[in-house]
């Protein structure tokens, strides 16, 4: 049987993984002890909300389309113009990676 979480531990939960900073679900799932699958789930929940819906997906859930894209927009720029363009796109230059699961 899970644990019950409260509201407000959720939401914390789900500030970790989005914005600036975010961490992964796999990475927040080892500092907190909370399953990946169900932080990665509280994820998917908050962003089917409409006060939610603009918050980026993380570059390992992008399409094809849209890799294809950034990769052909990215190989044009130097380093400074590629990070805010990373980071216009959703995705921070840390966390890009040639293949990467999401977590």
């Amino acid at each position: 049987m899970s644990r019950p979480y409260s509201l407000a531990f959720k939401q914390k939960m789900v500030q970790q993984l989005t914005g600036k900073n975010a961490v992964s679900a796999l990475q927040l799932s080892r500092e907190t002890g909370v399953r990946q699958q169900l932080l990665s789930r509280w994820l998917q929940q908050a962003r089917s909300l409409p006060i939610m819906a603009d918050i980026p997906k993380p570059p390992c859930a992008w399409s094809g389309a849209q890799k294809v894209r950034v990769l052909a927009d990215a190989g044009q720029l130097d380093s400074e113009e590629l990070t805010a363009y990373l980071e216009r796109e959703g995705g921070e230059a840390r966390r890009v990676r040639a293949v990467a699961p999401c977590h």
